[in-house]
């Protein structure tokens, strides 16, 4: 399972890093540091979602229970 995982963090990082304001940035970053976190990196996975509020803020509020979920795993500091 965590080759999954690895496959799937190195997958949404491209999609991401092809197109960083794209159509598919703001769940590509959203699944990587969910992906991150079930690798156990944690600090990957907090730095992460901070990217995604800082680059998607207007994103934020529809999709609250979905960050929520990935963020309550690891208790990152905001």
């Amino acid at each position: 399972a965590l080759n999954q995982f690895d496959e799937a963090a190195k997958e949404f990082l491209e999609v991401f890093s092809f197109d960083p304001s794209g159509e598919f940035a703001f769940e590509s970053l959203l699944s990587l540091a969910n992906s991150l976190q079930n690798l156990g990196e944690f600090e990957q996975s907090c730095l992460t979602l901070e990217e995604l509020r800082s680059r998607f803020p207007e994103k934020l509020e529809e999709n609250s229970d979905l960050i929520f979920q990935v963020e309550n795993k690891m208790q990152c500091e905001r």
